[in-house]
């Protein structure tokens, strides 16, 4: 485990080893010099763990403080936070939100459920209005992966708006967008929350 930081001073260390030969047994002062080199290295190592330590104490404690997707401080169950601005407390961006039947997927874990859930949307606050609006139910916001994507045409430019998010669960929401696509679909936003079951699909 001392190799990498030994391979920069090999050289070095191979050099001090022969002057201290000079045509006498020196085993036990090459140990010695070779102990206090090893030494400096766990003392290296054990300082770099202990930065890295300290990040992450550093990294958790701002999680803390941020607000959650339910408003309280801290990761919302367990899960990361998704910060979704302002628009979700703003009532001209709500819409109607239809949520489909749980359902156990074919082939999979015995607690494996995904749910899917759907809105017409016109923009992007309206966008992040669903997200908080979805995020705030404790079970939706305590699935393994809530999948996204959304395509919708901008009204004051007349652009077309999409994106998608995985949400760890990789190439979910491309596979949701190429969906959308597919079906020639406008002005939706298309979520699935998974509660993983056991079983990678």
């Amino acid at each position: 485990r001392h190799a990498p930081r030994l391979g920069d001073r090999a050289s070095a260390l191979v050099d001090q080893l022969l002057e201290l030969y000079e045509g006498a047994e020196v085993v036990f002062a090459w140990v010695e010099l070779l102990r206090q080199e090893l030494t400096a290295v766990e003392e290296a190592v054990a300082a770099d763990a202990e930065a890295a330590a300290a990040a992450e104490v550093a990294e958790a404690s701002a999680d803390a403080s941020a607000p959650g997707c339910c408003g309280s401080p801290g990761r919302c169950h367990s899960r990361r936070v998704r910060h979704v601005g302002s628009a979700p407390d703003d009532p001209r961006w709500r819409v109607c939100v239809t949520s489909g039947p749980p359902f156990h997927p074919p082939k999979s874990g015995p607690g494996e459920t995904m749910q899917a859930h759907v809105a017409s949307v016109t923009c992007m606050e309206q966008v992040s209005w669903v997200l908080s609006h979805l995020l705030s139910d404790r079970k939706i916001a305590a699935a393994s992966h809530n999948m996204v994507a959304y395509s919708f045409v901008d009204a004051s430019s007349g652009v077309r708006v999409f994106d998608n998010d995985d949400d760890g669960e990789g190439g979910s929401g491309a596979k949701l967008a190429s969906t959308i696509d597919n079906k020639g679909a406008r002005d939706v936003i298309v979520v699935v929350s998974r509660w993983f079951g056991g079983v990678h699909l």
